[in-house]
């Protein structure tokens, strides 16, 4: 990713010398002269031109707009915003921008190197015993520029130190934050592969009561077809019992009607053969009156 960075940044910077010279290679007081309420610092320029550095967006816009101005003898500002050509150049910088993004990212990622700091040089020459007083005191200066030296790198090194300090006491209390999320972890770890046995508890017991009803429930059809077929026996059964003693009501009441047809037909005739007689009866008794009457009149 550090390498793309810096690809992209130097055929940026070439593209931007290739437009510094089509635009007739313009001095830095031309440039400053004709930049527009952006004030185009010529170290700045320098960088942008020889790829040091990425300007800012606005400072790169602004550069840009003069080159192109110089390089079609115009005045910056009728050099619209919307040029397409600074359009594409703010789309090289939002790149550009992008993976310097990307790079400082990585190397924030990456564990920083460390060294202690540079020790001062504390070689010192002693003077003679016979050292002149000009001697002595060029002496005394050089032990005084070492000692200067060795407190300048004494306090930075007390302030490295202190910021080590800082550093150790804040990993220390992020490594503590991580081994309790991690025990925490581990600890919901322990309760999930309990709460996932007890689940494949439930599966195999409830694996197995739905094999038994399923198989009660394939039983159950047999069992109804049995039940049924007793069912119709016992119907056919009661139909055919109702049936005989229906024919033989029906015999019995036959019977009786024949009997009564013949007794009434031997009354009917006893009937006639008493009328006949009684009829005879009366022709007799009419008879005998008749001769009862005619006796007397005699």
């Amino acid at each position: 990713m550090n390498g793309a960075y810096e690809d992209e940044l130097a055929a940026f910077a070439e593209r931007l010398s290739d437009l510094h010279i089509a635009a007739g290679r313009p001095s830095h007081s031309e440039i400053s002269k004709r930049a527009v309420s952006v004030t185009l610092a010529k170290s700045t320029v320098n960088d942008a031109l020889h790829g040091k550095r990425l300007p800012k967006r606005e400072f790169l816009i602004a550069l840009v707009r003069v080159l192109v101005a110089c390089g079609d003898n115009k005045d910056t500002v009728r050099i619209s915003h919307d040029d397409p050509r600074l359009a594409d150049w703010a789309e090289r910088w939002n790149r550009l921008a992008r993976l310097e993004k990307e790079r400082r990212r990585v190397q924030q990622d990456q564990p920083a190197s460390y060294s202690l700091p540079a020790s001062p040089s504390i070689e010192y020459e002693r003077p003679p015993r016979d050292a002149s007083s000009h001697q002595l005191e060029a002496a005394k200066e050089g032990l005084q520029e070492i000692l200067a030296d060795l407190k300048t790198y004494e306090d930075r090194a007390r302030d490295e130190f202190r910021e080590l300090l800082d550093e150790k006491a804040q990993v220390e209390a992020e490594l503590r934050e991580l081994e309790r999320e991690l025990g925490q972890q581990r600890a919901d770890h322990a309760e999930l592969k309990r709460k996932i046995a007890k689940l494949e508890r439930d599966r195999l017991r409830l694996d197995r009561q739905v094999r038994e009803l399923r198989q009660r429930l394939n039983e159950i059809p047999t069992e109804r077809l049995a039940l049924v077929e007793e069912q119709n026996e016992i119907l056919t059964r009661q139909h055919s019992n109702t049936y005989e003693w229906g024919r033989y009501e029906t015999l019995t009441r036959e019977r009786i009607e024949a009997e009564m047809d013949a007794v009434r037909g031997t009354l009917s005739k006893e009937i006639t053969r008493l009328t006949d007689e009684l009829a005879d009866s009366a022709r007799k008794l009419a008879a005998a009156d008749l001769l009862i009457r005619d006796l007397k009149n005699r």
